[in-house]
């Protein structure tokens, strides 16, 4: 889970309030506030025929993983079953965040660091 200072944390607010939880944190070594970002949205996404994926195997030793994504590569989006929420995490690889265009511009405008924006292709 990400955490943030209160300027970001002010920014996601503004531009993403319905799709996320802000929590409280201490961060140790200063008195600024700081939340961790709780993304609530999980949309599936993900255009596997055009995605490199690789899933868990019976082999594995991970049968309760068996059949989920295991690793992925240079991801796809489809925005078919987005019902475009601001900021989200991708069905099946939750460790991913996702965000729109206008959230990732808001981002940019803020002057963030910390911050990794990576344009994902995508297949309407």
């Amino acid at each position: 889970m990400p955490v943030v200072s209160s300027r970001l944390a002010a920014c996601l607010l503004e531009n993403a309030s319905s799709d996320l939880q802000l929590v409280p944190v201490k961060v140790s070594g200063t008195d600024e506030p700081h939340y961790v970002v709780n993304v609530c949205s999980v949309v599936p996404c993900i255009a596997e025929p055009e995605t490199k994926v690789v899933r868990w195997l019976p082999h594995d030793g991970r049968p309760e993983k068996v059949g989920t994504f295991r690793m992925m590569v240079e991801p796809v989006l489809t925005a078919e079953l987005h019902a475009r929420e601001s900021i989200f995490r991708a069905k099946g690889w939750e460790i991913m965040l996702l965000c729109t265009a206008s959230l990732k511009a808001a981002l940019l405008r803020g002057g963030f660091t910390g911050i990794e924006l990576v344009d994902l292709p995508y297949r309407e």
